[in-house]
């Protein structure tokens, strides 16, 4: 999050970047698996788009983090 308490696009989109490769998918398998065009997915990592909550929850059903994880990067 940044200062006033928003998600920064881009530190989600580096984090979504890092689980997808610590979990070895391409951008295309990650798409599939949570319902989304492969465009769209792309978006996200590189921080011009922000999913919605269905989507980030998809997210962290297929890399078994919570949502917090996701949005904030706290593991805690």
């Amino acid at each position: 999050m940044d200062s006033s308490g928003s998600m920064s696009a881009q530190s989600l989109g580096l984090r979504l970047k890092a689980l997808r490769e610590q979990h070895h998918l391409k951008q295309y398998e990650l798409a599939e698996l949570i319902f989304v065009s492969p465009q769209s997915y792309s978006a996200y990592e590189k921080g011009k788009r922000l999913p919605n909550i269905l989507i980030l929850s998809r997210m962290a059903r297929v890399y078994h983090v919570t949502l917090d994880f996701l949005v904030t990067g706290d593991a805690s």
